[in-house]
């Protein structure tokens, strides 16, 4: 990594971890101590290659970790590639896809075959991912506006176990192009707000606008309990 990146990684680790002493983390047995942050780089300064390195040295030492990546949809594509590209060897489930990429869990394959066997639905398909996330180390990636489909406050009855995973299982949230979900008025805003754990990082490559309501809402968003400070 060049030299803002490694000031990147240790800015993230010691916020998401909460400190960057090793053998002091160990004693506590626990690396959930921390809290969110912002990391706002121009385009092309390695946002994305930072995080996948974070990613995979956090979840190497807490393999029960279920981060969930949450970015526009053409992003997510990106978000693949990249995990491809640096051989991560970490699962990523692309939640906004209609099929399997093979990478899921095998037991879930094979039930998705059995209760599709004249093709594959997409509700089913989710199911499928949502379950291997949940069950195997790995990596869910979704859409802003998929996520506030499926865990916003509009309530839809056949997605309330989906909500639930979503909003409770992720034990650290990665907001990509951040700064979308700046108004708190939106669906999108209120649905994110949602998400249980406090371990939460903004990506943003475009600077905040000098509007003091919207930068004052992705405060709360990336620290919820901002207002108590």
């Amino acid at each position: 990594m060049y030299p803002h990146q490694l000031e990147g990684f240790e800015f993230i680790w010691k916020n998401i971890a909460g400190g960057i002493d090793l053998d002091e983390l160990k004693e506590r047995k626990s690396l959930n101590h921390g809290n969110g942050c912002i990391v706002s780089h121009a385009p092309g300064t390695g946002k994305t290659r930072l995080t996948i390195v974070f990613l995979q040295t956090y979840m190497e030492l807490n393999p029960t970790c279920r981060p969930m990546i949450i970015a526009p949809s053409s992003m997510l594509l990106t978000w693949e590639e990249e995990f491809l590209k640096w051989k991560v060897g970490i699962p990523f489930h692309n939640l906004n896809k209609r099929d399997v990429s093979f990478e899921e869990n095998i037991s879930a394959l094979e039930f998705l075959i059995q209760a599709s066997p004249s093709g594959q639905s997409v509700d089913n398909v989710r199911l499928v991912k949502l379950f291997s996330w949940k069950k195997e180390k790995s990596i869910l990636g979704v859409s802003y506006r998929l996520f506030e489909r499926l865990a916003g406050v509009r309530k839809i009855s056949k997605c309330d176990k989906v909500r639930k995973v979503l909003l409770e299982i992720p034990d650290l949230v990665i907001f990509d192009e951040g700064h979308i979900p700046c108004n708190d008025d939106s669906l999108i805003w209120m649905a994110l707000s949602k998400i249980k754990t406090e371990r939460r990082i903004i990506l943003s490559g475009t600077p905040f606008q000098n509007n003091f309501t919207e930068f004052y809402n992705t405060l709360r968003l990336v620290r919820p309990n901002f207002e108590d400070i």
